[in-house]
């Protein structure tokens, strides 16, 4: 059975004293101590409604008001309790008569108890808009959602208020209406308006950060005169959601979206080219309450470098729960199902559409979108940034035209950007000496391989803007199934480019596009006129900090003490600086042309000391053969 048939039953009992067209339940007077307000009191002196909110939903909003209904009496408990109402009697304005009726009856079709025939606005007074029903027994309030934010302000008055809102008619109305109200600091206040219940319209053009305000149903205060602010509370009503008539708080909300690169143990954010890094984008679902559709797309627009990627099995994860609760995981769009829809550009940007299914999450609630960008040979400086905002619908009277939030009233908020959200690749620079001279050395090349793996990593030469080479400067090649440089020359210092401040000294070799991890480096081919015997290998350690911008690198010596172990770090997010410029670190590598260079002492003493003793081993062997051939040709 419906409200509204428990209504006809209780209301034909009463039919013979409600002969009054708009007189409601709430009419009826039970208690000797009520007072009936003088119908002057209800006509003459006009009302107020202040809209409240916080100053980010409200300043600069505007807002019109149209009347649907006018008090006609009212009674009040005036013993002891500072004067409550007891019950409001409402009809319904002539302009709005028949859109009201269409509304009413798309949310609830059966015929009207007799005593609201004709008055459609009484009805909904009555029975949805929290007005407590003295005076009739079995009759329950049929609507306690609407008036409160914590369901979202969802329920049969909100149906009501936004079918009456999108009707064509009534949008002729809000657009004619004189009653005119502009946000200011955290309210908005209607001035001279003529008692009765008001639907109050959000008209702010988009272009704002918070959306605007589903219609709103208020009341003024009732009984107002020159000298007297009008009643505004019912007697015995405790609900903190219950109406003040007169004020009303601000249904709208500002949608907010934040993005993160999800930090690895071991890599923090960093990957090396053609690597890849994950991100979580996280938002919180907004109040979509009398939408039929509503945009909500994340857009992730990344620099240069840095794409959208679901290759060799990273997937996008979508999930959607309380802040701090069981996360509820939301599939992809698969045929006629509704899910989450990704569109992936060219460009390496992507979409992520909520859309189809935002209106069946839960308002307050967190969304999560988890998905990766890969690395690519257009990576330059060592930082990577991507840009992410939310497009969202911000006008329930302007909505798309689709689920996939096509068409319609849209705002945009962008996602924070500090470093916890880029993507880095790191580097390194060698310098290539003379053990004897320190002198720098061109000629040799080196390769260079993650620790423990056989294969040299494959690089490619970096050129300038104009495409000129830049000798002994080399990034990592983003496919190294494909062609690529791996052994890497150290700079003759030949570079010809209107670049100066990107040519690697000579005999120096930057080594560019690694992520966190441990590298070998070994020397291939020695400088013209240095010994091959004694070519330098020796590992790099990078490793992430609290903030993935400053790596920690070091690096072993080796076995020929022709490289010093070391340990620095520096800022990824900084212009790359070569050396000679101030600060910049450099791994000495050095050569010698003979034996004697190298050092006594240490390891390089060691394995001398190791050889010498194994040449002269051999030697002793070699005369103590020779002694016995000798000896045994005697015989």
């Amino acid at each position: 059975m419906t409200i509204r048939s428990v209504m006809r039953t209780g209301a034909g009992l009463l039919a013979t004293v409600a002969t009054l067209v708009g007189v409601s339940l709430l009419g009826v007077s039970t208690a000797s101590a009520d007072t009936e307000v003088p119908n002057l009191d209800l006509k003459t002196t006009n009302a107020t409604i202040t809209i409240n909110g916080s100053a980010s939903a409200v300043q600069g909003h505007s807002f019109k008001a149209v009347r649907i209904g006018i008090y006609q009496s009212a009674n009040v408990d005036v013993s002891g309790n500072g004067g409550k109402l007891t019950s409001i009697s409402v009809g319904t304005d002539t302009a709005v008569k028949t859109m009201a009726e269409n509304a009413l009856n798309q949310i609830d079709p059966s015929a009207p108890a007799p005593a609201f025939v004709g008055n459609p606005v009484g009805e909904v007074a009555s029975e949805w808009l929290g007005f407590k029903s003295q005076g009739t027994v079995g009759v329950p309030q049929g609507d306690i959602t609407s008036n409160d934010a914590n369901h979202a302000w969802a329920g049969n008055l909100r149906e009501f208020v936004t079918k009456l809102a999108a009707d064509a008619g009534f949008a002729s109305l809000v657009t004619a209406s004189t009653y005119s109200a502009t946000g200011s600091g955290s309210s908005a206040v209607f001035q001279n308006l003529p008692q009765g219940l008001y639907v109050v319209v959000d008209t702010t053009a988009s272009g704002g950060t918070s959306s605007n305000s589903i219609p709103i149903l208020v009341g003024t205060a009732v009984g107002v005169t020159a000298s007297f602010p009008g009643y505004t509370q019912f007697k015995g009503e405790t609900s903190p959601t219950a109406p003040i008539l007169g004020k009303v708080q601000m249904k709208n909300d500002e949608p907010t979206v934040s993005k993160k690169a999800i930090q690895n143990s071991n890599t923090g954010s960093s990957a090396s080219i053609g690597g890849y890094v994950q991100y979580e984008i996280t938002g919180t679902v907004p109040l979509t309450t009398g939408y039929q559709h509503y945009k909500y797309v994340l857009v992730d627009t990344p620099d240069a470098g840095l794409r959208f990627s679901r290759s060799n099995g990273h997937q996008v994860e979508v999930t959607s729960g309380p802040a701090g609760g069981t996360q509820t995981t939301i599939n992809e769009q698969n045929g006629g199902t509704p899910g989450f829809i990704v569109d992936a550009h060219s460009d390496g940007s992507v979409n992520f559409n909520l859309s189809p299914v935002i209106t069946a999450l839960t308002p307050g609630d967190q969304i999560s979108v988890k998905y990766y960008m890969q690395l690519t040979d257009d990576a330059t400086g060592g930082v990577l940034k991507n840009n992410v905002k939310l497009e969202y619908s911000n006008d329930q009277l302007h909505q798309p035209s689709d689920d996939r939030g096509n068409g319609g009233s849209e705002n945009s908020a962008t996602a924070p950007v500090t470093q916890a959200e880029n993507a880095y690749f790191y580097r390194f620079e060698l310098g290539k000496h003379a053990k004897a001279d320190s002198r720098d050395l061109a000629g040799a090349s080196f390769s260079v391989k993650v620790k423990g793996t056989s294969a040299a990593l494959k690089f490619h030469q970096v050129k300038d803007a104009q495409g000129v080479a830049i000798p002994g400067r080399f990034k990592l090649a983003a496919d190294q199934t494909a062609s690529g440089d791996d052994v890497l020359f150290v700079s003759d210092g030949s570079y010809a480019g209107t670049h100066p401040d990107q040519a690697v000294h000579e005999g120096h070799l930057l080594i560019d596009g690694l992520g966190a991890g441990e590298y070998t480096v070994s020397e291939i081919n020695p400088p013209n006129t240095f010994s091959g015997m004694f070519k330098p290998s020796f590992d790099v350690t990078i490793k992430p900090t609290g903030v993935s911008n400053q790596p920690s690198l070091s690096n072993t010596g080796d076995a020929w003490d022709l490289v010093s172990a070391g340990s620095w770090t520096y800022t990824a997010t900084d212009p790359v600086a070569l050396f000679p410029a101030s600060g910049v670190h450099v791994i000495s590598v050095f050569n010698v042309s003979s034996l004697s260079q190298l050092p006594m002492t240490g390891g390089a003493g060691i394995i001398l000391a190791v050889m010498v003793a194994l040449v002269a081993l051999a030697l002793a062997g070699i005369l103590f053969a020779l002694k016995r051939w000798r000896d045994a040709r005697q015989l």
